[in-house]
């Protein structure tokens, strides 16, 4: 899931500053810093591609003065061998994981080159997707050059056709199959891998943020060693706490950048945390899994006052565990403790018989199917719920439930609480289908996920139902941008 930490920064209270990566279409790309960033295309020599056809590309751009990062992120369908100024840069062959370097050093004053030779592999389908994004060391000239029409195209290799001197009339414009995400590549991730090794974060400077604020990246996660990171929570020094999905806990203690972050394991026995919250000089974890005592809700505390957790508390057992176990943890405006679970969790034992949501059931008047997968079947209401308890986690009140797998909650500047539900995507197109959707959860409400064909309709009276359909999606982290 989560794969980088980013650090946003202010230029006056509540505001941060961010300037548009620039581009202009013509051969000669000069930086325009609040210009637009275009998406890259897949191109190619023609619309046919032959089997085992080579082909050559290239493209110049100027630029000028240092670079802070210049990121060149490149896929072939199916061989690529990328130059810089006449410097071999990369050598690449898997389309489905761009590889990426960084290639600042090969970058010079006035004109540059990129030049690629491709190889297509014995089948119809070829193509070549490139973006090189260049920071300067101010942060503020930038440029993107992105894959296109403009791309001259040669079938073969010539005597230094890789150099910026190279007169390339004669090579004429490269056929474009269409914009990133276009068949039969589909959605290839940016991010890149390939010969950079570990895979890294989105470059910063590929994130796209309104006007007036600024990404930096301080941390991608190594997948390798520390796992993916799905769960995120400021303590009261302002360090990040983080946790790997079926890992331990890291703290990130922000610097001004990336050389400067500090990252470090924290010695304490819990981890596979998809709830963090530091509340009342404590860190509240949801487990959801085997760490610790199991799936619960806990709280670390330090004891002994040398500014390190070093006590692990189960305040609640929970039973249920997986992708649909218990999730989020989040602090309300009531000053109590509210946690979100999906529909493979049990409700906590214990919770208040007055509780608002009660006496729900099945209520279904047909027959159903079960999941033609076999998901979730058996799997009986209430399904995935709110709850709300106390510091000490002692009192349980059952707020709300009929979810499917909700992973987060938040409140907004009323105080009224909200979640993101997913679908089920294989049932796309029937008339069970619920899309992934945002709910707002009030007391008492039922949003009737049943398994399989049970799931109840919006237009049901006795369904909360949705704020708003999103559409296919998946459960994901929320937060309302206010305050």
């Amino acid at each position: 899931m989560t794969r980088w930490v980013t650090h946003v920064l202010s230029r006056c209270a509540a505001v941060a500053l961010f300037g548009l990566i620039g581009f202009a279409s013509s051969d000669a790309v000069h930086a325009q810093p609040a210009a637009p960033r275009p998406t890259p295309q897949w191109i190619w020599s023609s619309s046919d591609a032959q089997p085992n056809e080579s082909a050559c590309f290239r493209r110049t751009f100027s630029w000028e003065g240092r670079a802070r990062s210049a990121m060149l992120v490149a896929a072939c369908d199916n061989e690529l061998t990328a130059y810089v100024n006449g410097v071999k840069v990369l050598d690449h062959r898997e389309w489905q994981s761009p590889a990426k370097i960084d290639v600042k050093r090969h970058l010079v004053d006035g004109e540059n080159v990129i030049a690629i030779e491709c190889r297509n592999d014995g089948s119809n389908a070829a193509g070549l997707l490139v973006q090189l994004a260049i920071v300067g060391s101010d942060r503020k000239n930038k440029t993107v050059i992105s894959t296109d029409k403009s791309w001259a195209v040669a079938a073969k290799p010539v005597s230094g056709w890789q150099s910026v001197e190279f007169d390339a009339k004669g090579w004429k414009a490269a056929h474009s199959f269409g914009k990133l995400g276009v068949a039969p590549w589909g959605a290839v991730a940016l991010r890149g891998g390939g010969n950079a090794g570990e895979p890294q974060a989105t470059d910063a400077e590929l994130v796209t943020v309104p006007k007036g604020f600024q990404v930096e990246l301080l941390y991608s996660v190594p997948k390798s060693t520390q796992g993916s990171w799905v769960s995120i929570t400021n303590d009261a020094k302002g360090r990040l706490i983080c946790s790997d999905q079926s890992g331990p806990l890291y703290r990130v203690t922000p610097g001004d950048d990336a050389e400067s972050t500090k990252v470090e394991r924290l010695d304490l026995d819990i981890g596979a945390a998809q709830g963090l919250l530091w509340a009342f000089d404590s860190l509240y974890v949801v487990v959801n899994g085997g760490a610790a005592q199991g799936s619960g809700l806990y709280r670390c505390r330090d004891t002994n006052g040398d500014g390190e957790l070093d006590n692990v508390e189960l305040l609640k057992k929970l039973e249920g565990g997986g992708e649909h176990g218990p999730h989020a943890v989040k602090l309300g405006p009531d000053g109590m403790l509210w946690v979100i679970a999906g529909n493979h969790t049990k409700p906590p034992e214990g919770y208040d018989p007055a509780s608002p949501h009660r006496n729900w059931a099945e209520d279904l008047l047909l027959p159903r199917n079960p999941d033609g997968n076999g998901h979730a079947t058996g799997r009986m209401a209430p399904g995935g719920w709110i709850a709300r308890t106390d510091a000490d986690g002692k009192e349980w009140t059952y707020f709300c439930a009929g979810f499917r797998n909700p992973y987060d909650i938040d409140f907004n500047q009323d105080g009224e609480l909200f979640t993101f539900d997913a679908d089920m995507e294989w049932d796309t197109g029937t008339p069970w289908y619920r899309a992934t959707r945002v709910n707002h959860a009030v007391s008492a409400a039922e949003f009737g996920w049943r398994f399989g064909t049970g799931k109840w309709p919006d237009y049901y009276p006795d369904s909360q139902g949705a704020v708003v359909d999103i559409g296919l999606g998946s459960p994901t982290g929320i937060v309302f941008g206010t305050g």
